[in-house]
């Protein structure tokens, strides 16, 4: 993808040392064609691939090496405000510093259009940490926080909820397979993989689920929210990883779909928190089931 980084300053933003000196780091990237989905919309785990790119920039802008595979990421939380389409003009991506200590950098973003009013299509964050050559988190050294410490401006802090609980049972099973493709520099999967595999799941877990409706249960849902854990790398192998989904929320135009990848013995890889809403592809939103089918949808939400 073609990059073009800049900062760009942020009027009254307090830096760490009290001084209003921050910057949000300004990235844009082209869309591709392959990038949408059969909405036309950008698919969403392609904002987890331009989210990498903006950081990765950002690093090189201060002046700072991170190393050829960046930060290891540990959590992403992405929240979905309107569809975007595609078009010849790259998509910007504002990235900052919510954090930042030795051992934890929190990376916040905007993905917007670029105008002078410009229309927001996403705000995420990730939390991550630096890595050593091994692979394994390191602390930032002096100058790295240094060169970084520009960047940072001081924001709300978010509750990651409770711990996941999915439990293994044969109908909830999707077997997932970690391509060559999907690998990093660290030659495990990497973290846009892990979106992409929740979305398999999750699709493959729908799949089953309308088997059971009637056919008012052929609406169009969109990705409204997704947070996922990344707990342990996964490593390419031949034989699939587990992934096991559950119905856990229904609410008045969305549902809440659990998810977590394991392996064979038990250890559980990444986890994922996904909302969902209906969507009215002729309004371009968020709209109500219609009658009744809210009522079918709670006969499948399961407590772990």
């Amino acid at each position: 993808m073609g990059v073009h980084g800049r900062p760009v300053p942020v009027q009254g933003a307090i830096g760490p040392s009290g001084s209003m000196r921050s910057v949000r780091h300004s990235f844009s990237c082209p869309l591709r064609w392959a990038d949408l989905d059969m909405l036309g919309h950008v698919n969403n785990v392609r904002y987890a691939d331009y989210m990498r790119e903006a950081r990765n920039d950002l690093a090189r802008t201060a002046g700072i090496d991170l190393g050829p595979a960046g930060l290891l990421v540990r959590r992403h939380e992405l929240t979905f405000v309107a569809p975007l389409l595609f078009g010849p003009e790259p998509v910007v991506v504002d990235c900052w510093l919510s954090e930042l200590t030795s051992s934890v950098v929190t990376v916040e973003y905007v993905v917007h259009d670029g105008a002078a009013s410009p229309r927001t299509y996403l705000r995420a964050r990730s939390v991550a940490s630096a890595q050593d050559e091994r692979h394994e988190p390191r602390e930032l050294t002096e100058r790295e926080l240094a060169a970084l410490s520009a960047y940072v401006e001081p924001g709300e802090e978010r509750d990651s909820g409770e711990p996941l609980r999915v439990r293994s049972e044969a109908e909830r099973r999707y077997p997932l397979t970690v391509r060559v493709s999907d690998l990093d520099l660290t030659g495990r999967a990497s973290d846009v993989a892990l979106v992409e595999y929740f979305q398999e799941a999750r699709i493959g877990f729908f799949s089953r689920l309308l088997h059971e409706l009637p056919d008012t249960a052929r609406l169009h849902w969109v990705v409204a929210q997704t947070d996922i854990d990344l707990l342990t790398p996964i490593p390419p192998r031949s034989a699939p990883y587990d992934c096991f989904s559950r119905l856990a929320r229904v609410g008045n135009k969305s549902l809440q779909v659990e998810s977590v990848i394991r392996d064979e013995h038990g250890k559980d890889h990444a986890t994922a928190r996904v909302v969902l809403v209906v969507f009215d592809p002729e309004t371009q939103r968020a709209t109500a089931p219609p009658e009744g089918y809210r009522e079918l949808l709670e006969g499948f939400v399961e407590e772990d």
